[in-house]
């Protein structure tokens, strides 16, 4: 795995690490500008874009444009888009960024320091009074704890630098793993009749912005034609919601759940009547 580095406007370097780095669009060659060292990302970006710049860091294996000219020795042509999960920022912190301190007395905490990331959830840097444990890392913080991965491992750190250096890269790590997965909402099964729709929870919060529902369709809504001859059997069904096309029957929500991750980009069941229309999970009744 190679290390490329890529500089971008500021501008652009929020939009580029959620979603990747395409190809250019004809008439320009359809490679991506890289660069191998950090050094001749910086003298690119002072060039074209003055002191407001950001260095993307591309870790990955790429195929590469072969140009043989010694005089770009330090220039790479990457020859397929960039993935997301590919990209980090060359500098710290890369991931997050402070936006307010304080202080917990009471909780023996004498600093505290809260970050944010680029998808707007936040974490906090705590420095105990224990010198035991200096350091301790809260996150990310959220009212609804369903669908988020574990909190990080306790910071082994005796100083802010490094206390928020160890932050910067659980939370790298943490944006890696979520970006290509979707946001899963479970809607709990309603009595028939309900005029409201059913409570949901998470299974899975990821950072991809794709939003998948999971629901269920009983033998009576069947029997009554609300979903015509697109669903026929009872069971667990689940929809992107930027497609119109349902998966499924599933006997359980944790199945449906299960095959999401190994069919997202499968096409589904669409509807005969309205093939090309958005449809949310539980029709109206």
């Amino acid at each position: 795995m190679s290390p490329y580095y890529f500089p971008i406007a500021n501008e652009f370097a929020v939009g580029m690490l959620k979603a990747g780095i395409p190809l250019p669009k004809p008439p320009q060659p359809p490679v991506i500008h890289a660069l191998r060292t950090v050094d001749g990302a910086t003298s690119l970006a002072l060039l074209f874009y003055g002191t407001e710049y950001t260095i993307l860091q591309i870790e990955g294996d790429f195929p590469l444009y072969e140009h043989g000219n010694d005089q770009l020795s330090n220039t790479v042509f990457l020859t397929v888009p960039v993935p997301a999960s590919a990209l980090s920022r060359v500098s710290r912190l890369r991931n997050i960024q402070e936006i307010g301190r304080g202080v917990a007395r009471e909780e023996g905490i004498v600093s505290q320091r809260t970050y944010e990331d680029m998808y707007g959830r936040r974490f906090q840097l705590r420095k105990h009074l224990d010198e035991r444990r200096p350091f301790s890392s809260v996150g990310p913080i959220h009212d609804d704890e369903n669908g988020y991965p574990r909190r990080f491992s306790p910071i082994d750190a005796r100083s802010w630098p490094k206390a928020e250096a160890a932050l910067d890269d659980a939370v790298g790590e943490n944006i890696a793993a979520l970006r290509d997965l979707p946001v899963i909402a479970v809607q709990e099964p309603s009595p028939h009749g309900d005029a409201e729709l059913p409570p949901s929870h998470f299974a899975q919060r990821g950072l991809a912005g794709v939003n998948v529902e999971v629901w269920y369709v009983d033998q009576d809504r069947i029997d009554r034609g609300s979903w015509g001859s697109w669903i026929e059997e009872a069971g667990w069904y689940w929809q992107r919601l930027d497609i119109a096309e349902v998966h499924g029957p599933f006997v359980t929500s944790q199945d449906a759940v299960g095959d999401i991750s190994q069919n997202i980009d499968e096409p589904g069941v669409a509807s005969e009547d309205k093939p090309d229309s958005y449809n949310i999970g539980i029709p109206s009744i």
